[in-house]
């Protein structure tokens, strides 16, 4: 299955009508069968102590078809590979007796004692690599090991720490030491101009947007500090999806997701506040420095950890009488808010099966249609303002069809389904997808 199928839900003949842009965050939690079945081999090759054969079969077990990601070949009794992750190339080598593998950060011009104490801090968060300076200080992720003490699960928990490592961290130092030169990134995809200033508008409308339902409010929302969580969380995780930020805004999304989530003591008024303050300093950061974290790039790893339907549908059941008071009262913006909010918690915190993924993709196209429209798809999910019951009805039917093999017939009820306006749409569709039963997939190798 092409990977536009796995990210959108699209026929291959629509999905080539539309710009070739990819949402979201990489994941590599679902594989086809016979990834699974080389991940096996790999294990019992390693405990025959037939380790070259066993680097084989995991890098190919790594190794998506549908990209070139994973690199790999043996010669006189070395396995040669490389791993792409995100604007990172990692370089290694395998045989009988050792596995080194190396992740080239950046080119430092000049050292200095901040640089060095950041490294040196950050080597403390690391359990199975490190960084070091090479001959030509360049700052550099490594990770080795004896082949006979790193099986499998140690070598994809090295591989994968450095990895995602690597890649998040060059582009946040070379924002923060200004003697840092970024390197090896000959193989990143740059987005055209005109794409980064919809992208950039929208970050900024998004924020403003924030601060307007603050201030207008019928409500002091100090005094519904809940409220106020929905509505920045709400943007947080949306801004993530469709933007797909890497290095310091990709960092700050993590960070404000993970402090407010935090068991710290902290007041939810204090978490809101924060929530507010870094929302501000990002709304206030130049086009210049935003678009150097927008490209497009190949990953091997993924953050999130999987997650079955049945963990959506227990979040969108426990979240859904939160709206209730809300709707009630005619606030509306904040209803919608926290409709998104399910949607966009889900997509960053959960490895979901692609057929929820794709349901939740097609919410998002559905509810920012303004913004997927000024990136140059045309879908016709409105027509005349309103929307089109016809062509969602289709899309969500397409989705269903498309992935009817991998995970057998997938039944959602579009009669549940109420068209008279976004915010009923919303309610209604996050209620069928919570009705609706999902079989695991036939390629897991169980």
């Amino acid at each position: 299955m092409d990977i536009l199928k796995k990210l959108f839900g699209l026929s291959s003949s629509s999905a080539q009508e539309q710009p070739d842009i990819v949402f979201g965050r990489y994941t590599d939690a679902y594989k086809d069968r016979d990834k699974y079945e080389a991940w096996d081999r790999a294990m019992a090759e390693f405990d025959k102590e037939n380790y070259l054969s066993c680097f084989e079969n995991f890098f190919f077990y790594l190794r998506d078809d549908d990209s070139e990601n994973v690199k790999f070949k043996t010669t006189d009794g070395i396995v040669y590979f490389e791993i792409f992750q995100g604007s990172k190339l990692l370089v290694g080598t395998a045989d009988p007796m050792n596995i080194r593998v190396e992740s080239k950060i950046a080119k430092a011009e000049s050292l200095n004692i901040g640089l060095l104490r950041r490294l040196l801090e950050l080597n403390f968060s690391l359990k199975y690599g490190r960084y070091a300076l090479d001959a030509n200080n360049w700052i550099t992720m490594i990770f080795d090991a004896k082949t006979r003490d790193t099986n499998p699960y140690k070598l994809y928990y090295g591989l994968k720490e450095i990895a995602l490592n690597s890649d998040k961290q060059d582009d946040i130092l070379e924002s923060e030491f200004g003697n840092l030169e970024a390197i090896n990134t000959s193989h990143i995809k740059q987005i055209p101009t005109e794409h980064l200033k919809v992208k950039f508008d929208f970050l900024q409308n998004e924020i403003d947007k924030v601060f307007a339902i603050r201030k207008d409010s019928k409500i002091n929302l100090d005094n519904y500090p809940g409220a106020l969580a929905y509505l920045c969380l709400d943007v947080i995780y949306r801004l993530d999806y469709l933007l797909k930020p890497e290095g310091y805004t990709m960092e700050k999304f993590e960070k404000l997701h993970r402090e407010f989530f935090e068991n710290n003591g902290d007041q939810a008024g204090l978490k809101n506040a924060n929530l507010c303050a870094e929302l501000k300093n990002l709304r206030e950061r130049s086009f210049e420095n935003f678009k150097e974290e927008l490209y497009e790039v190949t990953s091997t790893f993924g953050i999130t950890q999987p997650s079955g339907h049945d963990r959506l549908v227990e979040f969108i059941k426990g979240e859904l009488p939160n709206v209730k008071f809300y709707e009630n009262n005619g606030h509306y913006h904040i209803a919608q808010s926290i409709y998104n909010y399910m949607v966009g918690y889900c997509l960053f915190n959960y490895s979901l099966p692609s057929p929820d993924k794709a349901f939740l993709h097609l919410y998002y196209l559905i509810v920012n249609f303004k913004f997927f429209e000024k990136l140059g798809f045309n879908y016709n999910f409105f027509e005349n303002d309103k929307l089109n019951k016809s062509a969602i009805n289709n899309e969500i039917k397409k989705i269903s069809r498309i992935y009817s093999e991998e995970y057998g017939s997938i039944e959602a009820d579009t009669k549940m389904l109420n068209f008279d306006s976004v915010l009923n749409f919303s309610k209604t569709y996050l209620l069928m997808l919570s009705a609706m039963s999902l079989s695991p997939s036939k390629n897991v190798n169980v």
